[in-house]
């Protein structure tokens, strides 16, 4: 089966309940060395979720923004000081799966106590590292070099194409804001990690 047809099963099956080729595909690339997996690099606020602290929250007229999906729970922190956050739509569920067949981490300009309550609530998998922009002297820059991984098989995904550094990998995913309820934008992002999954495969694993 040429990789056409594959990639067509796969997006079909993405949009079906009883995906059983995809389930099957999962479980045979979890067993996979990590060594022959994708590195995906994800940034957090407005790519995998959207905030707004409590104090700003409540000044807005609360019945016509979608239900958050937790509150931050920093430490010796008022509770308007807090923030409301709104998961993406799909997105623990990705996270969850991708996390399976791919190497996972992340890469924000958030600051560690935040990014870290975040990361609690969106992985059900904890991502092999994070990486705190404010702990390296960037320029404006997410330099992939920092995560010291394979370049050729890294992708940084985030809402800000500014970030993005030349001659390396980008996923620019829109920027997702809590009022947006039927935001699919993550299942297009599987859609896609799934086809670079496979010509990876095609290009490594089958030689």
């Amino acid at each position: 089966m040429n990789l056409l047809k594959i990639t067509t099963k796969i997006s079909f099956f993405c949009c079906s309940v009883s995906g059983l080729f995809l389930d099957r595909y999962i479980d045979w690339r979890s067993k996979t060395n990590d060594f022959y997996k994708l590195n995906l690099v994800f940034d957090l606020d407005n790519t995998l979720m959207s905030s707004e602290k409590i104090s700003r929250y409540n000044q807005f007229n609360n019945k016509l923004i979608n239900k958050y999906d937790f509150k931050t729970n920093f430490i010796n922190t008022k509770d308007e000081d807090q923030y409301y956050v709104w998961i993406r739509p799909h997105a623990k569920l990705f996270l969850g799966v991708i996390s399976k067949f791919t190497n996972v981490y992340v890469f924000t300009a958030a600051k560690e106590k935040y990014a870290n309550n975040i990361v609690d609530e969106l992985f059900t998998k904890k991502p092999i590292n994070i990486y705190h922009y404010d702990n390296y002297k960037l320029l404006h820059k997410k330099d992939l070099k920092i995560i010291a991984i394979d370049l050729n098989k890294t992708y940084l995904i985030d809402d800000k194409i500014s970030n993005k550094v030349d001659n390396q990998n980008f996923y620019h995913i829109p920027q997702y804001h809590y009022h947006n309820k039927n935001d699919n934008e993550i299942l297009k992002l599987f859609i896609w990690i799934l086809k670079k999954d496979l010509l990876y495969i095609k290009n490594n694993l089958d030689k």
